[in-house]
């Protein structure tokens, strides 16, 4: 079984800091905050198994790009990624109450 390459840019580790530090802060829920990054982490790791398999992303200019979606387990998060050869790039995370297809579009200029 081939495995990948996880990469998580800065600008996915930012918006995952930033929905951490907002339970954390605002929610006043330590716990709570706790679990999403730990999900977190093992959805990097199932990332790692399942990049090339996942569906494209239904939005066409994400899917013409290339970027796939993997959801979190536990929490209302997903992960936007694309492949190169063995190495999954991911690019985005959001909540899944945001229009983040359309977000992400936006942030990347595509």
């Amino acid at each position: 079984m081939d495995t990948f390459e996880v990469i998580i840019s800065p600008e996915a580790k930012s918006q995952l800091s930033d929905y951490v530090r907002y339970i954390r802060k605002v929610l006043l829920n330590d716990v709570a905050a706790k679990s999403v990054y730990e999900d977190a982490i093992e959805t990097g790791k199932r990332l790692s198994v399942v990049a090339g398999s996942l569906a494209y992303c239904k939005d066409e200019k994400l899917r013409n790009y290339g970027y796939r979606a993997i959801y979190f387990k536990r929490h209302q998060y997903v992960m936007i990624y694309r492949t190169v050869g063995q190495i999954a790039y991911v690019d985005g995370i959001f909540h899944l109450r945001q229009d983040y297809e359309n977000l992400f579009a936006i942030n990347q200029d595509l």
